[in-house]
């Protein structure tokens, strides 16, 4: 968790997020949100460019300020915790956090907007269409792969890991909007073209939920999926709505262009998709205005 890595101007948009709370720890007992909060770094630690943990083992078995900040709210809040004694089994502060930054975290979630019946998804993950958000994944023993990072899109990020990880135990970090943080871990399929069986998107139409924003959002998503509208895939640099792989595989067209596909059946403004294609833009149909623009 040390920052040396990130300029102090780029750091100030990190924090840790937190994925885990054990019961009646420090950060239980605060009201920390799982998912939807992240640990704002102290001061000390960013002018100091100190490790997080060392900062907390030099707190440790104290009463302590931390700051929050909620993605739910879009808001800042302090709670006083009392931290746990140094080499406590469950930490100093009884949580599993991961350093992101929290200024992306609103857009790199994947949206669940469709779930086949008796699928890997929804029979093993209890997967929600509309309802769920997937936030990370776990290997055992194992860091967290956060889908927010700067570099790859949450598509990339989870068939990635998904395609290599055919058969071994993996944790979902899970965000419901009606009843929040959840995990679950199952083992994914070993067959060569193993599918999970659900579509996901994301972008600035499948944000994480806020709570001024979630009953408009349902109702425009249960629009567009009354209207078949949800149908899109992704380019290299794409960044506003994604289709999640069906099919989690290594066929060769995919493998070969990264990624680069259009479904016929699924894209009719073939016209407008050649023109955007080399520019990594996503073309939903049902969005484009008459005017190729893109929303």
């Amino acid at each position: 968790m040390g920052i040396t890595e990130n300029s102090e101007k780029n750091i100030r948009e990190y924090g840790l997020r937190i994925y885990t709370t054990i019961k009646n720890g420090p950060l239980d007992r605060g009201g920390a949100k799982e998912l939807s909060d992240f640990i704002i770094l102290p001061e000390e630690v960013i002018s100091k460019k100190i490790n997080y943990e060392d900062w907390l083992q030099m707190h440790s078995n104290q009463e302590i300020i931390i700051t929050l900040y909620s993605l739910l709210t879009k808001s800042y809040r302090d709670i006083k915790i009392k931290t746990n004694s140094l080499g406590s089994k469950d930490g100093i502060i009884g949580a599993s956090v991961k350093k992101e930054n929290w200024a992306t975290a609103n857009n790199n979630v994947l949206h669940i907007t469709s779930v086949d019946i008796n699928s890997f998804a929804q029979k093993e993950l209890g997967l929600i269409p509309i309802e769920d958000y997937i936030i990370g994944v776990k290997l055992k023993s194992s860091p967290i792969i956060s889908l927010n990072q700067e570099q790859l899109s949450p598509i990339e990020i989870l068939g990635e890991t998904i395609r290599n990880n055919r058969g071994k135990p993996m944790k979902f970090y899970i965000y419901n909007k009606k009843n929040g943080a959840r995990d679950v871990t199952v083992t994914l399929g070993e067959d060569y073209y193993f599918k999970l069986g659900c579509e996901g998107a994301f972008g600035k139409l499948h944000m994480f939920p806020s709570l001024d924003n979630n009953d408009k959002e349902t109702q425009e998503n249960k629009n567009k999926l009354d209207n078949n509208n949800i149908l899109i895939h992704f380019y290299n640099g794409g960044e506003n709505i994604n289709k999640i792989f069906e099919e989690i595989s290594t066929q060769k067209k995919l493998e070969e262009s990264e990624y680069d596909h259009i479904d016929e059946n699924e894209v009719g403004k073939e016209d407008v998709i050649k023109e955007k294609e080399n520019n990594g833009e996503i073309i939903d149909e049902n969005i484009l205005d008459g005017k190729n623009n893109i929303n």
